[in-house]
């Protein structure tokens, strides 16, 4: 669901008393700094550590861009994650180091190279409480993939 509308399906689950059951979103359902965030609470979505918040670089790296691009940061915060994470990579692959065989950190998600050579990118869990996502260990995602 896009945010507008899990912001209005997780309160009806709790109105028709079904506020036990585990709901599963794609991060699509998160904006971050949005006033109504607490309707989301108890969803538990993936999503890169740019937007979770869960990396302390990545929480420094925000505030200059907003400090700089203040009009631009929101909205194209997912762009600059992957920028990061393009300019990161280069030395890496060309490197040959074998660098994302154990996988490299990124602000986009864990990066790892596949035997093809694609990169493939883990997000990380989170589960809205008060507004605002905290970050899951990948068992307690209740099994998420």
């Amino acid at each position: 669901a896009l945010p507008r509308q899990a912001r209005l399906i997780r309160p009806q689950l709790g109105f028709h008393f079904v506020d036990d059951l585990p709901v599963f979103a794609t991060s699509t359902v998160y904006e971050p700094g949005h006033r109504n965030n607490d309707d989301l609470d108890g969803i538990m979505f993936d999503d890169m550590p740019w937007t979770l918040g869960s990396d302390p670089t990545a929480l420094s790296i925000q505030e200059d861009i907003a400090r700089y691009w203040p009009s631009r940061a929101a909205r194209r915060a997912r762009l600059y994650a992957l920028g990061f994470d393009a300019y990161r990579l280069v030395p890496v692959l060309y490197g040959g180091t074998g660098a994302l065989d154990e996988g490299l950190a990124g602000m986009t998600g864990r990066l790892t190279a596949d035997e093809s050579g694609r990169i493939r990118r883990e997000l990380e869990w989170a589960r809205m409480s008060g507004g605002r996502p905290v970050p899951l260990s990948p068992d307690m995602a209740g099994g998420a993939p």
